[in-house]
């Protein structure tokens, strides 16, 4: 690529971010704080980090504070009640399992006793997940359009389409 002359000549506006991720124990977060500390050019100010389960949210935000100190120590990497991690968010990211780990196992073995297709984003198990999780991500929004009504959701949650659409 070529870059124009007078890029560098455009004054640089700081903009100070602050990004919401709900479901934090997952373990894809240390992977999603990774790429997030990789941003230089005007990384989030704050990440607040929430899960409804105290130990993984302790185990994760310990692991990504270290992670930050290391990549970018600029970026404060915070544990927070959900209202907490919500209240002035710019981008509100989501990556819940309504009834853990337990759950989708059940789901994915009584599919397949019944000779189904046992897949959390498909079919039965992901109608099953749907259906426990839409509500629990509705009571989530519902928060955020009080707290952060301006942000930008990006939503993991499974199965994405249909937790999307609802």
């Amino acid at each position: 690529r070529i870059k124009p002359k007078f890029i560098d000549q455009i004054p640089r506006r700081e903009v100070t971010m602050k990004i919401a991720v709900i479901g934090a124990g997952s373990t894809y977060t240390p992977e999603l704080i990774y790429g997030l500390l990789e941003w230089k050019d005007n990384p989030p100010q704050t990440i607040a980090l929430h899960d409804i389960d105290p130990l993984r949210l302790k185990t994760n935000a310990q692991y990504c504070q270290a992670l930050a100190g290391v990549m970018n120590p600029s970026v404060d990497i915070i544990e927070a009640d959900l209202d907490h991690a919500l209240e002035d968010a710019d981008f509100l990211i989501t990556q819940i399992r309504v009834g853990g780990n337990q759950q989708r196992s059940a789901d994915e073995k009584f599919a397949m006793d019944l000779g189904w297709i046992g897949q959390e984003t498909t079919g039965a198990v992901g109608f099953m997940k749907a259906y426990r999780t839409i509500p629990v991500m509705t009571s989530i929004v519902n928060r955020a359009q009080q707290l952060c009504p301006e942000a930008f959701l990006i939503n993991f949650t499974n199965p994405a389409g249909i937790v999307s659409t609802a």
